[in-house]
């Protein structure tokens, strides 16, 4: 659990963010209806006192899984197997497997996501980065859900 050493470094944490929130901003827009989007609106924040709930969630996930599955598992499956590479492949598969809940996107989406982050801690030497990252990743997926939440309500009160 050491710091990272230079400032930057802590930034390095959010480089992983960009490619799921251009995925999740651009590229195909599932539809939110039916059962997945009353699942969705089951976790995702859509009001005040939901979001003030939902922060320290997002913040006990960047934290606890980063710990988990960076911190542990891969240091543990690296030491071994011997090498470093296998522990980032394998902590990041049950990374993804852990997201199951999510549906199949959801494990490939957090199984290349867990890899991203497990890249981040390699080179950095430090969790912080990949916590920070995961935590903001986290409320941005969420303020993306939310809306396209809101934007739904019309559409089905119209259909409906």
């Amino acid at each position: 659990m050491r710091p990272p050493r230079y400032i930057v470094e802590l930034l390095v944490g959010l480089v992983t963010l960009v490619a799921p929130v251009l995925a999740s901003l651009g590229g195909s827009r599932r539809v939110l209806e039916g059962d997945y989007a009353r699942a969705l609106r089951a976790v995702v924040p859509t009001d005040r006192g939901e979001w003030i709930l939902f922060v320290p969630v997002a913040a006990s996930a960047g934290i606890c899984e980063e710990f988990l599955y960076r911190g542990y598992a891969l240091s543990i499956i690296g030491s071994m197997t011997g090498s470093l590479i296998v522990g980032a492949v394998l902590s990041s598969v049950a990374f993804g497997i852990g997201h199951a809940y999510q549906g199949k996107t959801g494990v490939i989406g957090a199984t290349i996501t867990g890899f991203l982050y497990a890249c981040v801690f390699l080179v950095t030497g430090s969790l912080y980065p990949c916590m920070l990252g995961h935590f903001i990743q986290d409320m941005a997926g969420a303020a993306v859900l939310s809306r396209r939440l809101d934007d739904a309500k019309p559409a089905a009160a119209t259909s409906g």
